[in-house]
């Protein structure tokens, strides 16, 4: 089932609750990430099988 948990890393909370919430409605497991932290840990943890990627997360300005 790992094919269907996708991690979305995204700073913008309007953004990640609307991608978020559309993903549910088609069936897949989202796991949400506000910063880069959060997302390498929602990595790690749930073994995705896509990563929607914000490439401005703070604090690292993408660089992960």
């Amino acid at each position: 089932m790992r094919d269907r948990v996708i991690v979305i890393a995204e700073r913008d909370t309007n953004i990640r609750h609307l991608a978020a919430r559309t993903l549910r409605r088609h069936g897949y497991a989202v796991v949400e990430a506000a910063t880069a932290k959060a997302a390498l840990a929602a990595i790690r943890q749930s073994s995705p099988g896509l990563l929607i990627l914000d490439l401005s997360l703070p604090p690292t300005g993408g660089a992960v």
